[in-house]
């Protein structure tokens, strides 16, 4: 009897052994889907979020790019336009030079060199030609500098004074000033029995050739005597302390016409003047 039930509970559980091996395959799969639907709705949204961020990525690096060539492009056309203006300015001063008989600046075509090299080159061959002639002394820099630059603010672009002062002092190294002019013939010599003929005149003294320093001391010397000259629409040129975006200060030199509040009149820097 007992062994007759304890076949039967053996029968049983191979029957739900059966019952389960057959249909766990079918409950997994079941499973799967399940899982399946409720995950790929988050797996696709997922994969547009990483898709869109990727798009927007690259699209703002060639955006960036673009722009950035964009505003190089401009840059660099607004140089040469520079450079093309200087260069005609420099051509026409050049012929000033020539016809009273001194030599020209050589000023290159644009895109042969920097254009930087144009407009300072051209900015000699202009401060040269404004001298009242060639007979006149070195220290007649220091005005025709402060005119230049009273008509053409330093900018980016250049000059600065030390380029002018050493293209200045390089082309009077390659042509020095010419002597003056010889003196006038001296009087004829007193009536007696046959007064001598008074001597020529002695030739006026050989130009000095100033360096680059002595052109700056010149130009610093001038604006200490006339401060207002690089402020010809008013105003007067002062240093000006500025900060910068990185936490650092720099001295600046611009024509001030008025201050607020009143600048305190116990100077916290002895004022020097560019090339100072």
């Amino acid at each position: 009897m007992d062994d007759h039930r304890t076949d039967d509970a053996l029968g049983q559980v191979r029957e739900g052994v059966h019952q389960l091996a057959e249909t766990a395959p079918t409950v997994a799969r079941a499973e799967a889907r399940a899982e399946v639907r409720r995950w790929f709705p988050r797996i696709v949204i997922a994969a547009a979020v990483v898709a869109a961020l990727v798009v927007a990525g690259v699209g703002y690096a060639i955006t960036d790019l673009y722009f950035r060539s964009a505003a190089t492009d401009a840059a660099v056309t607004t140089l040469r336009q520079q450079a093309d203006a200087a260069k005609k300015a420099g051509d026409k001063a050049n012929g000033e030079l020539q016809a009273r008989g001194q030599e020209p600046v050589p000023i290159p075509t644009p895109g042969t060199v920097p254009d930087t090299n144009v407009i300072a080159q051209s900015a000699t061959a202009q401060v040269l030609a404004s001298l009242a002639g060639q007979y006149v002394p070195y220290t007649a820099l220091g005005p025709a500098i402060a005119r230049y630059f009273a008509a053409n603010p330093v900018t980016a672009a250049g000059p600065t004074p030390e380029e002018m002062f050493t293209s200045l002092a390089a082309y009077l190294a390659a042509n020095p000033l010419p002597s003056g002019p010889e003196g006038k013939a001296g009087a004829d010599g007193a009536n007696g029995k046959d007064g001598a003929a008074g001597k020529d005149g002695a030739p006026g003294k050989d130009g000095h050739t100033p360096t680059a320093d002595e052109i700056q001391a010149i130009f610093s010397d001038y604006l200490h005597q006339h401060p207002e000259a690089l402020c010809p629409n008013g105003g007067s040129f002062a240093q000006i302390r500025v900060q910068l975006a990185d936490g650092g200060a720099a001295d600046t030199w611009q024509c001030v016409v008025a201050t607020y509040p009143a600048p305190s009149k116990t100077p916290t820097t002895t004022p020097t003047p560019p090339g100072g």
